[in-house]
């Protein structure tokens, strides 16, 4: 349901989302009509926009590593989320115990830093928000040249920590 109500906000990511399932056709069926009438946390219901997959046989959950070692198959909830990019590259994986939900906020936040990432040579630190600063990998002569001026985007903490100012304050 979370998934639900955050559709847009992914959408606005460029993500599409896709929930994959042991249970049966027609558990799924049941499942999703039943979700998109529950109101939640004060919220209307709310409409599934995007695919149920079936994996009834676990073929795709054991491919992916999805199923820990050893677990009983039958009965488990499969907590795992794949971030695969668009040239179908697995950028990021999370697993979760069976007894703790997702995210959907460190799901979001963990996209916005990897789409962040792809357009420059930067990582995001520890703590990283949306619209924080991010750290340069290497300096090209010209941005080493600019660091420390009053008007540069680029500031350094050490010899290892050179960071970029996503937001100018001049």
């Amino acid at each position: 349901m979370e998934l639900a109500y955050n559709q847009e906000d992914f959408n606005n990511l460029g993500v599409k989302l896709l929930v994959l399932s042991y249970d049966n056709l027609s558990s799924h069926r049941s499942w999703k009509a039943a979700l998109e009438e529950i109101p939640y946390k004060g919220r209307d219901a709310v409409k599934i926009n995007f695919p149920l997959v079936v994996d009834d046989n676990f073929e795709v959950s054991l491919l992916y590593g999805m199923v820990s070692p050893g677990e009983n198959k039958a009965g488990t909830n499969i907590r795992s989320v794949f971030i695969i990019n668009p040239e179908n590259k697995v950028r990021a994986i999370l697993h979760y115990p069976n007894e703790v939900g997702r995210n959907i906020d460190e799901l979001k936040r963990t996209i916005i830093a990897l789409q962040t990432t792809d357009k420059g040579n930067v990582v995001t630190p520890a703590n990283w928000n949306p619209g924080d600063d991010v750290m340069i990998m290497g300096l090209t002569p010209s941005e080493e040249e600019r660091l420390g001026k009053s008007d540069s985007n680029l500031y350094k903490y050490s010899w290892f920590m050179t960071f970029k100012r996503m937001k100018f304050k001049n």
